[in-house]
């Protein structure tokens, strides 16, 4: 009877205990080129990127064009990976780019070590 009290006091208690709260995993994964506005989003067309290694330098040439009757002033930044999905290669905003209206414009950035294994592009409107 002695230990009958404490081990029903055990199991009121477990009960009590509730699970840790946890983040949760995105969802959405993020594409390699990304546009701060849905209006320049909508007022854009990207071609496939290029990606071409030359001694060990990853380069990468990325053809945009105005899908609307303007010329568009933007800002773009990039960002390399290494194979892990670690940063290793970031930039701030590169101003003074101009996306012609009806041909393409070729944003072209390269890595600056050869540990880089993917990319990521930012367009905003200039600012």
């Amino acid at each position: 009877m002695r230990f009958a009290f404490p081990a029903i006091w055990l199991v009121l208690i477990s009960g009590c205990v509730k699970a840790p709260i946890t983040g949760r995993a995105d969802p959405f994964l993020p594409p390699q080129v990304s546009i701060a506005d849905a209006d320049l989003a909508n007022s854009t067309a990207f071609g496939p990127p290029r990606m071409e290694r030359t001694d060990g330098i990853l380069y990468v040439s990325v053809p945009v064009r105005s899908a609307s009757d303007y010329d568009l002033h933007v800002d773009y930044r990039y960002s390399f990976f290494n194979q892990a999905g670690m940063p290793i290669d970031e930039t701030g905003w590169i101003g003074g780019t101009t996306i012609t209206r009806n041909s393409y414009t070729y944003i072209k950035f390269n890595s600056a070590n050869a540990n880089a294994a993917d990319w990521h592009l930012q367009l905003r409107y200039a600012q």
